[in-house]
């Protein structure tokens, strides 16, 4: 019965770390894709706002450079841990994305930088990303 119980709760707790993965890499995607609507829907209301204080400081350069890259951002998952049932943390390689700079100076594509991304289980039970200020490479 001990072991019943073990590896039941073991299950559940790489359930919630691999749904808590598939949230951070959608999120991920959309974002450094820059498509914040669906970015949007994979954050914590208080994380909103620093979406949309990204998409605010998108130039006309910028655009520019989006519609001469011919493929967009990818995103590879190098690690994830869930320190308790609402939180959990997921590391993630970006490829080919757009860094913009926040002084309206024209922004450039980077090959490839790392970032990690808090997340926390939702009184609905989803987990959404957390973020606490911009998202910046090794942050």
């Amino acid at each position: 019965m001990a072991l019943t119980i073990c590896c039941t709760a073991c299950g559940h707790s790489d359930l919630g770390k691999s749904q808590a993965e598939v949230a951070a890499k959608e999120f991920a995607e959309a974002y450094f894709n820059y498509d914040f609507g669906k970015a949007a829907q994979y954050a914590t209301d208080n994380s909103r706002k620093w979406i949309e204080f990204k998409a605010s400081n998108i130039g006309e350069d910028d655009i520019a450079i989006l519609r001469e890259q011919e493929k967009g951002a990818t995103v590879e998952i190098t690690d994830a841990d869930q320190y308790d049932e609402n939180n959990a943390t997921v590391s993630l390689r970006i490829s080919n994305f757009l860094e913009t700079d926040t002084l309206g100076g024209k922004g450039h594509v980077v090959d490839e930088a790392s970032i990690n991304l808090h997340l926390q289980l939702t009184t609905e039970g989803k987990w959404k990303v957390r973020m606490e200020g911009p998202l910046r490479s090794g942050k």
